[in-house]
Protein backbone atom coordinates (compact mmCIF):
# COMPACT_ATOMS: atom_id res chain seq x y z
CA UNK A 1 0.00 0.00 0.00
CA UNK A 2 2.29 2.57 1.05
CA UNK A 3 6.19 2.35 1.95
CA UNK A 4 9.57 3.49 1.00
CA UNK A 5 11.42 4.10 -1.62
CA UNK A 6 15.08 4.81 -3.02
CA UNK A 7 14.66 7.36 -5.82
CA UNK A 8 16.40 5.15 -8.50
CA UNK A 9 13.92 2.27 -7.72
CA UNK A 10 11.11 4.50 -9.07
CA UNK A 11 12.46 5.38 -12.47
CA UNK A 12 10.22 3.26 -14.34
CA UNK A 13 6.82 4.67 -12.56
CA UNK A 14 7.05 8.18 -14.32
CA UNK A 15 4.71 8.22 -16.75
CA UNK A 16 6.13 9.98 -20.19
CA UNK A 17 3.73 12.59 -19.75
CA UNK A 18 5.11 13.59 -16.42
CA UNK A 19 8.24 15.45 -17.61
CA UNK A 20 7.96 18.11 -15.13
CA UNK A 21 8.35 15.93 -12.30
CA UNK A 22 11.65 15.53 -10.94
CA UNK A 23 12.44 13.62 -8.09
CA UNK A 24 15.77 14.89 -6.38
CA UNK A 25 14.13 14.01 -3.10
CA UNK A 26 16.99 13.06 -0.60
CA UNK A 27 17.50 9.10 0.22
CA UNK A 28 13.99 8.14 0.73
CA UNK A 29 9.97 9.07 -0.02
CA UNK A 30 7.18 7.28 1.49
CA UNK A 31 4.90 6.49 -1.42
CA UNK A 32 0.80 5.77 -1.30
CA UNK A 33 1.13 3.35 -4.30
CA UNK A 34 -1.38 3.03 -7.48
CA UNK A 35 -4.96 1.18 -5.84
CA UNK A 36 -4.21 1.75 -2.44
CA UNK A 37 -6.19 4.10 -0.92
CA UNK A 38 -5.68 6.76 2.51
CA UNK A 39 -8.44 8.60 4.52
CA UNK A 40 -6.14 10.44 7.29
CA UNK A 41 -3.46 12.13 7.85
CA UNK A 42 -0.51 11.41 6.33
CA UNK A 43 2.89 12.92 7.42
CA UNK A 44 6.36 12.11 6.81
CA UNK A 45 10.27 13.97 7.40
CA UNK A 46 11.30 12.92 3.70
CA UNK A 47 9.16 13.38 0.74
CA UNK A 48 5.71 11.88 -0.20
CA UNK A 49 4.44 10.84 -3.67
CA UNK A 50 0.86 9.84 -4.09
CA UNK A 51 0.01 7.49 -6.91
CA UNK A 52 -3.58 6.41 -5.11
CA UNK A 53 -6.21 8.01 -3.81
CA UNK A 54 -5.82 10.44 -0.30
CA UNK A 55 -8.23 12.00 1.78
CA UNK A 56 -7.56 14.57 4.67
CA UNK A 57 -3.88 15.64 5.58
CA UNK A 58 -0.75 15.51 4.28
CA UNK A 59 2.21 16.94 5.82
CA UNK A 60 6.22 16.48 4.37
CA UNK A 61 9.24 17.99 5.47
CA UNK A 62 10.64 17.25 1.71
CA UNK A 63 8.24 17.74 -1.11
CA UNK A 64 5.02 15.83 -2.23
CA UNK A 65 4.52 14.83 -5.55
CA UNK A 66 0.97 13.67 -6.80
CA UNK A 67 1.41 10.93 -9.88
CA UNK A 68 -1.36 11.28 -13.00
CA UNK A 69 -2.80 8.33 -11.46
CA UNK A 70 -3.33 10.50 -7.69
CA UNK A 71 -6.60 12.02 -7.02
CA UNK A 72 -6.24 13.79 -3.74
CA UNK A 73 -8.81 15.46 -1.35
CA UNK A 74 -6.71 17.04 0.72
CA UNK A 75 -4.51 19.82 2.33
CA UNK A 76 -1.17 19.68 1.77
CA UNK A 77 1.70 21.22 3.13
CA UNK A 78 5.59 20.80 1.76
CA UNK A 79 8.80 22.62 0.29
CA UNK A 80 7.71 21.68 -3.27
CA UNK A 81 4.46 20.16 -4.09
CA UNK A 82 4.35 19.15 -7.95
CA UNK A 83 0.80 17.88 -9.25
CA UNK A 84 -0.07 16.01 -12.39
CA UNK A 85 -3.37 14.21 -10.88
CA UNK A 86 -6.18 15.66 -9.43
CA UNK A 87 -6.78 17.87 -5.94
CA UNK A 88 -9.22 19.50 -4.17
CA UNK A 89 -8.21 21.21 -1.11
CA UNK A 90 -5.52 23.53 -0.23
CA UNK A 91 -1.98 23.53 -1.20
CA UNK A 92 0.59 25.46 1.23
CA UNK A 93 4.46 24.87 -0.67
CA UNK A 94 7.55 26.76 1.65
CA UNK A 95 9.14 27.40 -1.95
CA UNK A 96 7.24 26.66 -5.17
CA UNK A 97 3.99 24.77 -6.50
CA UNK A 98 3.64 22.95 -9.81
CA UNK A 99 0.75 22.02 -11.50
CA UNK A 100 2.30 19.92 -14.22
CA UNK A 101 0.26 18.85 -17.86
CA UNK A 102 -2.59 16.93 -16.73
CA UNK A 103 -2.64 18.14 -13.49
CA UNK A 104 -6.00 19.51 -12.30
CA UNK A 105 -6.36 21.70 -9.09
CA UNK A 106 -9.23 23.13 -7.75
CA UNK A 107 -9.12 25.47 -3.99
CA UNK A 108 -6.32 27.26 -3.01
CA UNK A 109 -2.38 27.63 -3.01
CA UNK A 110 -0.43 29.57 -1.19
CA UNK A 111 3.43 29.39 -2.33
CA UNK A 112 6.52 31.43 -2.95
CA UNK A 113 6.20 30.16 -7.17
CA UNK A 114 3.56 28.93 -9.05
CA UNK A 115 4.09 27.27 -12.25
CA UNK A 116 1.27 26.12 -14.09
CA UNK A 117 2.27 23.86 -17.35
CA UNK A 118 0.52 23.85 -20.34
CA UNK A 119 -2.24 21.57 -20.21
CA UNK A 120 -2.87 21.99 -16.39
CA UNK A 121 -5.66 23.36 -15.32
CA UNK A 122 -6.43 25.66 -12.12
CA UNK A 123 -9.66 26.52 -10.18
CA UNK A 124 -9.50 28.58 -7.36
CA UNK A 125 -7.25 31.55 -5.33
CA UNK A 126 -3.20 31.72 -5.09
CA UNK A 127 -1.90 33.87 -2.69
CA UNK A 128 1.92 33.94 -4.09
CA UNK A 129 4.28 35.80 -1.33
CA UNK A 130 7.12 36.82 -4.03
CA UNK A 131 8.00 39.45 -1.63
CA UNK A 132 8.01 37.16 1.94
CA UNK A 133 11.43 36.64 3.58
CA UNK A 134 12.31 33.06 4.64
CA UNK A 135 11.63 33.51 8.49
CA UNK A 136 7.73 34.43 7.32
CA UNK A 137 7.44 31.11 4.65
CA UNK A 138 8.06 28.92 7.46
CA UNK A 139 5.45 30.12 9.65
CA UNK A 140 3.09 28.72 6.80
CA UNK A 141 4.82 25.42 7.40
CA UNK A 142 4.48 22.72 9.45
CA UNK A 143 6.08 23.87 13.09
CA UNK A 144 8.84 21.29 13.81
CA UNK A 145 7.34 20.39 17.18
CA UNK A 146 4.24 18.97 15.36
CA UNK A 147 6.21 17.05 12.75
CA UNK A 148 7.92 15.82 15.44
CA UNK A 149 5.03 14.65 17.33
CA UNK A 150 2.90 13.30 14.66
CA UNK A 151 6.15 11.33 14.14
CA UNK A 152 7.02 10.07 17.50
CA UNK A 153 2.82 8.96 18.17
CA UNK A 154 3.03 6.95 14.61
CA UNK A 155 6.17 5.16 16.00
CA UNK A 156 4.64 4.56 19.49
CA UNK A 157 1.71 3.14 18.33
CA UNK A 158 3.52 1.01 16.06
CA UNK A 159 5.89 -0.30 18.85
CA UNK A 160 2.70 -1.09 21.02
CA UNK A 161 1.08 -3.24 18.15
CA UNK A 162 4.54 -4.85 17.49
CA UNK A 163 4.42 -5.99 21.57
CA UNK A 164 0.81 -6.72 21.36
CA UNK A 165 2.03 -9.15 18.56
CA UNK A 166 4.63 -10.49 20.37
CA UNK A 167 2.97 -10.99 23.66
CA UNK A 168 0.04 -12.57 21.73
CA UNK A 169 2.40 -15.34 19.71
CA UNK A 170 4.20 -15.99 22.90
CA UNK A 171 1.32 -16.68 24.92
CA UNK A 172 3.20 -14.56 27.65
CA UNK A 173 0.96 -13.33 30.59
CA UNK A 174 0.81 -9.42 29.66
CA UNK A 175 2.28 -6.89 32.19
CA UNK A 176 1.03 -3.28 32.87
CA UNK A 177 3.71 -2.52 29.31
CA UNK A 178 2.23 -4.81 27.04
CA UNK A 179 -0.73 -3.20 25.36
CA UNK A 180 -3.89 -5.82 25.37
CA UNK A 181 -4.78 -6.03 21.70
CA UNK A 182 -8.40 -7.13 23.16
CA UNK A 183 -8.90 -3.90 25.31
CA UNK A 184 -9.50 -1.67 21.68
CA UNK A 185 -6.33 0.03 22.73
CA UNK A 186 -4.80 -0.72 19.55
CA UNK A 187 -8.37 0.04 17.49
CA UNK A 188 -7.11 3.19 16.36
CA UNK A 189 -4.40 1.26 13.92
CA UNK A 190 -6.97 -0.39 11.78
Amino acid sequence: MFGRRHPAEDEGSVQPSEPEIREALGPEMTVLARGAQLDGSLVSVESIRIDGQARGRIAARGDVILSSNSQVEADIQAENVVSSGMLKGTITARAKTELAEGGRVEGEIRSKVLVVGEGALFSGQANIDVEEGPEEADRSAIPEDELRTDYEEAVRRAADWYRASLAGLAGADTDESTPDPSDGSLSRLA
